[in-house]
Formats: C-alpha cells, sequence, structure tokens
C-alpha cells in the first residue's frame, strides 16, 4: 500500500516538473498573434475615424445653427421698430450666442484621434503592440467622453439658460406666465434635442469591442484559453485538457 502511495506521489511530482516546464510555452501561445493585432488595430482605426466624421456633422452643424440663429435675430432686432419684438429677438440673440459659446466648451469636439494613429507606422511588430495601445487607449477616451457629455451633469448648464430666458419672458418683459413658460419649454426642446444628438458611436464601439475580449469573439481571432484538469487516482493519474 506504501508503495502506491509513493508512486502516486512521484507521479504527481514529476507532472508538476513537466507542467512548469509548459507554462511559458502555454503563455506563448496566448499572446496574440501579428494577425490579431492588425485586426484589432483596424476595427478601432475605422470606429475611430467613423466617429470624427459623424462628430463633425454634429458639432459644425449645431454651430451653424446657433451661429445662424443668432445673426437673423440680430438681424430683426435693427430692422424692428415694435418693442415686443425687439425684445423677444434680443433675448432670442442672446440665448443662440450662449449655444455658440457653448460648442467650444462640450466635450464633444472633433479631434486629431485618427492622425495619432497614423504617425504611427506599426510596421514592426513592436511599433504594432504600441499602436494597438494608442488606439485601445484613445477609443476608451472618446468613448468616456461621449458617456459624461449625456450625464446629468450636462443638463445643468442649459437648463438654468432655458430658465433664466423663461424668466425674463415673464418678469423683465412683463408678459403672462404662460408667455414665460413657452420661452422655456421651447428652449428646453433645442437644447435637449443638443444633447441627445450627440455621437455615441465611438462609446458603443467601445463597448464592443471589450465584450469580445471578454468573450473571446471570433471576429477578433482571439487566442483559445487552454484549461488543464488533473485527477488523481490511486491507481494512477488523469489529465484533461480543454480548449
Amino acid at each position: 500500500m506504501k508503495t502506491k502511495e509513493n508512486l502516486l506521489i512521484l507521479k504527481i511530482l514529476i507532472l508538476g516538473l513537466l507542467f512548469t516546464t509548459a507554462c511559458p510555452k502555454l503563455h506563448a501561445q496566448n499572446e496574440l498573434s501579428d494577425s490579431v493585432i492588425t485586426k484589432r488595430i483596424k476595427f478601432i482605426q475605422s470606429s475611430i475615424e467613423q466617429d470624427k466624421l459623424k462628430t463633425q456633422y454634429w458639432w459644425y452643424g449645431w454651430l451653424g445653427g446657433y451661429g445662424a440663429a443668432t445673426l437673423v435675430q440680430g438681424a430683426f432686432f435693427n430692422g424692428s421698430t415694435d418693442l415686443k419684438n425687439r425684445q423677444d429677438m434680443a433675448l432670442g440673440a442672446a440665448t443662440t450666442f450662449l449655444g455658440v459659446l457653448g460648442q467650444f466648451i462640450t466635450p464633444i469636439r472633433p479631434g486629431n484621434e485618427p492622425e495619432q494613429l497614423n504617425a504611427i507606422s506599426g510596421k514592426t511588430n513592436e511599433e504594432q503592440k504600441i499602436k494597438l495601445k494608442l488606439a485601445e487607449d484613445l477609443l476608451n477616451e472618446i468613448g468616456t467622453r461621449e458617456k459624461l457629455a449625456r450625464n446629468w451633469k450636462s443638463h445643468i448648464l442649459p437648463t438654468a439658460i432655458d430658465l433664466g430666458s423663461g424668466m425674463v419672458t415673464w418678469l423683465a418683459f412683463d408678459r403672462s406666465v404662460w408667455a414665460g413658460v413657452g420661452n422655456f419649454a421651447f428652449n428646453v426642446a433645442i437644447t435637449e434635442s443638443q444633447i441627445w444628438s450627440q455621437p455615441m458611436f465611438a462609446r458603443q464601439k467601445s463597448l464592443k469591442y471589450q465584450k469580445s475580449i471578454m468573450n473571446g469573439d471570433r471576429e477578433f481571432s482571439f487566442a483559445p484559453r487552454v484549461n488543464w484538469y488533473i485527477y488523481a487516482y490511486a491507481s494512477g493519474l488523469r489529465i484533461k485538457v480543454a480548449f
């Protein structure tokens, strides 16, 4: 009986030695291949480029809209002799001008992320790894900005301005309370549309990329996980390897 126990212990020690020797090989097998790195870079680079295009449409669109509204209302203000109309145009121009300024402080602005990636040639394996790390950081950074741009804090300042505009209409211009409410509701509809129309493309792609990594998505040809199962019996050992 003792001989069998000693034999079992010896087998376990030998197996442990073999497993320790094989660990570096297993680690090497789980490293990302050049093709996987290339696919990931292409996915992220394409996502960032598309997000920049969508951001440009949104940013310049709202900037142009606010700017045009400011100029038009300013022109009507100068050309009108009616006090009520002049008051409305002056307040409206002031509100839309703040919208112009808001475009320059919003976290959603066209950036140079694609150019940063293109600056790394990625000809060597080392450069590819550096480029992938930068690409992942940039995608995550843009996605985080897009998430923050829609959180509750982003609604406070526009709502405060809209409320102030409504109060001015009601109290300063001596209009009815419903005129103030209507002014407030109209401006809220515009500012909320601006906030909720902000692009979330990079955020969505970032979440998809992270999910793909966690799930071993074949879309990126991620290296398979190797799981070892060792069963010890009095009569010997059984090893199971699952991929």
